[in-house]
């Protein structure tokens, strides 16, 4: 049913957003090949409702079709090379991703048991991660450089993931729908995310999310090396830390009661979920300027509370140690689960209600200290 819903949704979205790009086309010939392309998603809601396994398993290599057809066409010069044919590229590569991602959701019952599924997730996200330190050597310098701090980012982001989906095992059988998309949306953003973070590092030009790159001295300065990556990565980036982090933290809030161990729990997921939430208001903008030309450009959303370029590498240190601190938050939160608070409810609740004012006193004392007197304190 979810590959059914995600299928049909590709095919209406496509139609649409090909319809849009074919606004912006003047040539008769690349008008051409976006009119053909656009009504070929139409099909794909056919696909969606049809409950044969045959159908749907052609529908695999359907759908992938407009992606091959149109980088053959590129690759090989038949058309002039054109900006919207890249989005449409990305689109289909994308959206036929999301498709085999949803029929594997589907095929291993992902519900029945939600932390499996994330940790299936968070495994192949670690094998990709692993295999690209281990080929980083090639890199040039800095993008090495880049790769192993990004490798560190990825065990703790995929340790996050996990432990989400465990959390969405306790509250699937109150609330089913909202962990459905908890399940679903946040360790496909994790794949999506990491990947896109990994493709603008292998091309070393830099992203306008990522401004302590460069104050590291790992890439010169941000240009932009394509749009449409440019485009992609701030869009997976977005979803992942403002959307899914923070829209899980409320589902777990609304769902897990506020008694016991699982006060801890939802206290981690809220100081990741904040911690996420104040990056982009602090570093680098809810959505920075891509591209110095183009349309897009518009899109720009500066940080609220900007800090000094000098003060962007305390800014990913204090980051840092709020993930941690969130997720041993939610591991201690877990684990102590099985203790019954009735047994020493005063002992309990005040020890659970000071671990979780010391947790606040260290994630805001840092911020208000590197605002307000130039230095993190802790």
């Amino acid at each position: 049913f979810t590959s059914q819903i995600i299928l049909s949704c590709i095919g209406y979205f496509g139609f649409v957003f090909f319809m849009v790009l074919l606004s912006y086309r003047e040539r008769n010939l690349e008008t051409f090949y976006i009119t053909i392309i656009s009504g070929y998603y139409i099909f794909f809601d056919w696909f969606a409702k049809s409950r044969d396994i045959n159908i749907i398993m052609f529908s695999i290599p359907f759908q992938s079709f407009p992606a091959l057809y149109l980088l053959i066409n590129w690759i090989s010069n038949n058309f002039i090379h054109d900006m919207e044919i890249d989005y449409m590229v990305a689109y289909s590569t994308i959206s036929t991703l999301l498709y085999l991602y949803s029929l594997g959701f589907e095929y291993f019952n992902a519900m029945a048991n939600c932390g499996a599924w994330a940790f299936r997730c968070a495994v192949i996200n670690l094998l990709v991660s692993v295999i690209w330190v281990i080929v980083s050597p090639l890199f040039d310098p800095h993008p090495q450089k880049i790769a192993l701090t990004q490798h560190r980012f990825d065990l703790m982001l995929s340790l996050f993931v996990i432990l989400i989906g465990c959390l969405m095992d306790k509250i699937k059988e109150r609330a089913f729908h909202s962990a459905t998309y908890v399940t679903f949306f946040i360790p496909f953003q994790l794949l999506w995310y990491l990947t896109e973070i990994k493709l603008v590092i292998f091309f070393n030009f830099g992203s306008p999310y990522h401004p302590s790159w460069v104050a590291k001295g790992f890439v010169k300065g941000y240009h932009s090396y394509h749009q449409v990556i440019d485009v992609t990565n701030g869009l997976s980036t977005v979803l992942m830390t403002a959307v899914a982090t923070f829209s899980g933290a409320i589902i777990v809030l609304q769902n897990i009661e506020l008694k016991g161990w699982d006060i801890l729990s939802i206290n981690g997921v809220m100081l990741v979920s904040f911690s996420a939430i104040y990056m982009m208001a602090a570093v680098s903008g809810f959505f920075p300027k891509m591209v110095s030309t183009g349309y897009l450009s518009y899109l720009e959303i500066k940080p609220v509370i900007p800090l000094p370029q000098h003060h962007l590498v305390d800014a990913i240190n204090i980051h840092v140690r709020d993930n941690i601190l969130g997720i041993m938050c939610i591991m201690t939160g877990l684990g102590f689960n099985n203790r019954k608070a009735s047994d020493n409810l005063k002992t309990n609740a005040s020890t659970i209600w000071t671990i979780v004012t010391i947790t606040w006193v260290l994630f805001m004392l840092p911020k208000l200290s590197l605002h307000l007197a130039g230095y993190p304190f802790i």
